[in-house]
């Protein structure tokens, strides 16, 4: 387990978790995990607190970012692969 408590909310710590929401969702059957799973996990993996995670995820999965939710699970957006 990482812990990035040092570098703060900024450039570093959003490509870290970029590269690992791309990973975990490359290993992930159909491309797909849960929005809660994503929480956990990044949490345990990253050393994130919940509100980091989901400031993260707002930012990379508003209209034309790389990710999509959609019912509760979170996917590459179509156009970005």
């Amino acid at each position: 387990m990482m812990n990035l408590t040092p570098v703060g909310f900024g450039v570093a710590i959003e490509m870290i978790f970029v590269t690992w929401l791309t990973t975990a969702l490359l290993d992930a059957d159909f491309n797909a995990i849960s929005l809660n799973e994503v929480t956990v996990k990044a949490g345990y993996d990253l050393g994130l607190n919940e509100e980091t995670i989901l400031r993260l995820l707002i930012k990379h999965t508003a209209r034309g970012a790389r990710f999509k939710s959609h019912s509760g699970l979170l996917t590459f957006r179509e156009d970005a692969l």
